[in-house]
């Protein structure tokens, strides 16, 4: 104590100062944690309208549906589209010239002759992008 019966002012620990800290940073988190409570219920909608929910379930199924058969539709087009370039005939002397010329893996040179309709002229055409 110092002269006249002041108080000294009580000096502070580090553990006082970090149970302080961890206090505050309770608090807030807390805070936090309401704050998401609050914006969940926000998204759910939480105000007891079942039809307009069942409304929203029904027309997911229906474009989940709508997306699915598009789905497989675009899925039967490929496998039809892989088929029809299956078919066609290509030669391995133009499969190698396609490859070395425009420096491709053969397989790669394959594909490309095969959308040209097995024609070398037209597939070089086409990969130089010339009329």
């Amino acid at each position: 104590m110092s002269k006249g019966g002041e108080k000294e002012p009580e000096e502070r620990t580090d553990v006082e100062e970090e149970e302080e800290e961890d206090e505050v940073a309770v608090v807030e988190e807390d805070k936090s944690k309401a704050e998401e409570a609050s914006a969940m219920n926000k998204m759910q909608g939480d105000d007891g309208d079942d039809g307009e929910k069942e409304m929203d379930v029904n027309t997911m199924r229906q474009l989940l549906a709508t997306l699915k058969a598009d789905e497989e539709a675009e899925k039967d087009a490929l496998a039809k589209r892989e088929k029809e370039l299956a078919a066609i005939k290509v030669s391995k002397e133009d499969i190698a010239l396609v490859a070395s010329e425009m420096l491709l893996a053969p397989a790669v040179a394959d594909r490309k002759l095969r959308d040209a309709g097995g024609d070398v002229h037209a597939c070089l055409h086409a990969m130089l992008r010339l009329p």
